[in-house]
């Protein structure tokens, strides 16, 4: 194994000293950037060069400059939040210098054209290999978003498994838990839990945009993402231009009619386009909302988090530093007959310090470097009912889990030549986690207590990761073609710990993945997209030592797992033009001894509850597909829509596997002008009667959202909005197949919420 390792480093020593030889460098490109309706310079929009680190914002007036260019083309990107993106090609010949006046046109009308999770660098999301989503901070004002169940609203080929709004877990094309990685700003989260990841210790408010991918993407983010991946970044690129010393402000304010949730959110920057500091102060308070007939109990709300960030931009290097703190205790409504469910004083840390090195030598490799920690500490609160005697036995029980993490990544990325981009580098991972639990028994009728002594859930544990990933882009012509290697060694182990019943036990995986992706420019902006991948999946420190209580089950780990890995196949085909765009995306995804839990119908003495079991399911295919389209009617008003749908089997059985989405799909109206904005649309699924065995069938339905917002910086001389949204405006009576909670409520009844935004 060592003489790998050295063969893998010498090589990429050699690599770095070969392109140490290069050359000055000179050429530029400068302009300004203008409201296209008012003719007004638009100060901190963002100017990037697609595949490659450049990149700045304009300053007060709407100048930007960037410097130090090599002869070649290259793709511009202008955005800004609450306009369309525009690119320009640019050709520089001579070590010329380039000046460009760039219009953007003010919308709420647009799909997201980049996205960064792909190929870890700027790419248009409609010539990726891979289908992909963006959301941006815009959007998700626009609808008034207040958990993060609604932040994936109207994305294809994404559901949620729910276990309460609080509770989620983002479903992509059938698969989710630790088949789907989330990341945060780029890092893995560290969110282990039995069940997988709850996405839940991350507001709406915390979002600068939120990107996810459809299919594996192994290659470059290692194990866990099989089903895909989605990345929360919170971090702003840019968020002052100039030399001036600026300052920003933003409050947001807002009220939730179902659960009477409030929230108040408030930031405060100061800085310069070389260096600044942001601070971010949220808090949000929710009682327990409601379906159409009931209260759902235990479905509360109330937390706080925290964000810290700074940046120091120079030549050669640029450098970031951010900090998330979030506590909250989240209710999980369950069985009724469960009279407390709390995480109690959740908290997720998170600390990452990041830098860029762009050189000034052409050749010579930009190098990404990331250092971050993340601690999670759970704690969850049940009392409920206790066996034998359930009407006079009453247990309090308390899980105490924290886990640490640390990731180290060290990326970098040479152009070849003017059609050709190599990434490559050194990814590791470690990760720890500790329990206790604490629980005893009341009896009712004479509040008489007995303390029990119940076994930990996870015995002391660790799992690390060392991987080596190379990957390629090359443009041919009307071709890009993409390709990748990926090499992990996973190790994990438990100790002998007291009061748990895992034995020390150790395992030690290795694999390789790979990805073979082709984009093929057609005529009249139509791109064909294909990818072939193998991804791998190493199991989770819960998954292999877990033994407790999680929520209505016991889940017991299995120390002797195989890792998964899985072949797919994605097909796609696009286009973009001034009145329209529209993409249609199929999959065949094959995942290798598939982890799930199984139910034993064993009951646990010291718990009362059920037994489930993490097995190895054995082979499952997935198969299906995606649409989504827009059309602009005018300049201010399109109609966008996206229609889904995935079939999962057991190989080995030839039977459906539980919890896989039904057809479903969204349909909406939108209106974008200067004063006022708005929204209608509708979200429905199909019945789903496709069952495993031990599932019951959900009704189709269809219910109404609508959304109005109001400009008012006309009447208050600073930009502010006010937003009033209405989801489920019918009350509709409804369930989602994949909610843990669907055997007690329907999703939750008529919202209406009102927010208001002033900023400077």
């Amino acid at each position: 194994m060592k003489s790998r390792y050295t063969v893998t480093l010498i090589t990429i020593s050699v690599i770095a000293l070969f392109l140490l030889i290069g050359e000055a460098i000179s050429g530029a490109i400068e302009g300004c950037v203008f409201n296209q309706q008012t003719g007004q310079p638009i100060p901190s929009a963002n100017v990037s060069v697609l595949d490659t680190y450049f990149g700045a914002a304009t300053d007060s007036s709407g100048k930007f400059a960037l410097s130090n260019l090599s002869n070649g083309q290259y793709i511009v990107l202008f955005s800004y939040i609450g306009f369309n993106e525009q690119k320009q090609i640019v050709t520089i010949e001579n070590d010329e210098q380039i000046f460009l006046n760039i219009q953007l046109a003010p919308t709420i009308l647009h799909m997201g054209t980049a996205v960064v999770t792909t190929t870890r660098g700027l790419k248009d999301r409609f010539e990726c290999p891979v289908a992909s989503e963006v959301v941006n901070r815009s959007t998700l004002e626009h609808r008034n978003t207040v958990s993060m169940a609604e932040a994936f609203d109207q994305l294809p080929g994404i559901t949620l498994s729910t276990t309460g709004k609080g509770s989620i877990r983002p479903v992509i094309r059938g698969l989710y838990d630790s088949h789907v990685l989330t990341l945060l700003n780029g890092i893995p989260m560290n969110d282990l839990r039995s069940g997988g990841n709850h996405v839940m210790l991350i507001e709406p408010e915390q979002i600068e945009r939120m990107e996810v991918v459809r299919g594996p993407g192994s290659v470059l983010y290692g194990s866990d993402a099989v089903g895909g991946l989605v990345n929360f970044i919170t971090m702003p690129k840019k968020p002052f231009a100039g030399e001036m010393l600026d300052y920003i402000w933003k409050f947001q304010s807002g009220y939730n009619s179902n659960g009477a949730l409030y929230k108040a959110v408030g930031e405060l920057g100061m800085g310069s386009d070389e260096r600044f500091v942001k601070g971010r102060y949220g808090h949000k308070t929710s009682e327990n909302i409601n379906d159409p007939n009931r209260e759902i109990p235990n479905s509360s709300y109330e937390g706080d988090h925290i964000d810290l960030m700074g940046g120091w931009r120079s030549d050669p290097i640029d450098i970031d530093l951010v900090y998330h703190y979030l506590i909250a205790d989240v209710g999980v409504p369950i069985n009724p007959a469960i009279r407390h469910s709390v995480f109690e004083d959740e908290k997720q840390q998170f600390l990452k310090l990041s830098g860029i090195w762009k050189p000034a030598l052409n050749y010579l490799p930009a190098v990404e470097t990331n250092l971050s920690y993340q601690r999670h500490n759970r704690h969850f609160h049940m009392i409920k009912p206790f066996a034998p005697n359930p009407d006079t036995l009453e247990q309090d029980m308390q899980i105490f889990v924290t886990t640490d993490a640390y990731n180290f990544q060290v990326i970098p990325t040479t152009v070849l030549s003017k059609q050709s981009i190599l990434k490559y580098g050194l990814d590791m991972l470690y990760q720890t986690a500790y329990s206790d639990r604490k629980s005893f028994t009341t009896q009712l009728f004479n509040d008489q207590q007995n303390t029990l002594v119940p076994p930990r859930v996870i015995p002391d544990s660790r799992r690390s990761d060392l991987a080596f990933f190379l990957q390629n882009e090359t443009n041919y012509r009307d071709f890009s073609f993409y390709s990748g290697v990926r090499y992990d060694l996973v190790q994990a182990e438990s100790d002998a710990t007291d009061r748990s019943p895992i034995p020390p036990s150790k395992m030690d995986e290795q694999a390789f993945s790979g990805n073979l992706g082709l984009v093929w420019h057609l005529k009249n902006g139509v791109n064909l997209t294909s990818q072939a991948a193998r991804a791998f999946r190493s199991p989770t420190l819960l998954e292999l030592y877990f033994w407790g209580p999680h929520q209505t089950t016991v889940d017991r780990g299995n120390p002797d797992l195989k890792p998964e890995t899985s072949m797919n196949l994605d097909l796609g085909l696009n286009q973009r033009q001034k009145g329209y765009e529209w993409s249609v995306n199929g999959f065949h995804n094959t995942v290798y001894d598939y982890i799930n839990k199984l139910q034993t119908g064993v009951i646990d003495p010291a718990s009362g509850l059920l037994i489930d079991n993490w097995e190895n399911l054995g082979d499952v295919r997935f198969v299906g597909g995606e649409i989504q389209g827009v059309v602009y009617l005018s300049k201010t008003t399109g109609i966008f829509g996206c229609i889904s749908y995935v079939e999962a089997t057991d190989l080995d059985t030839n039977n459906p596997i539980p919890y896989i989405p039904p057809l479903n799909g969204s349909l909406s109206v939108r209106y974008s002008a200067s004063i006022i904005s708005g929204e209608l649309g509708a979200n429905f699924a199909a019945k789903q009667d496709r069952l495993a065995s031990n599932e019951t069938e959900t009704a189709a339905y269809i219910v109404y959202n609508g959304s109005l917002g109001v400009n008012l910086a006309k009447w208050l001389k600073i930009p502010s909005k006010l937003n009033l949204t209405v989801i489920n405006i019918l009350d509709t009576e409804y369930y989602n197949h994949l909610s843990r909670t669907k055997g007690w409520y329907s999703e939750p009844g008529r919202n209406v919420s009102l927010t208001l935004t002033i900023e400077k």
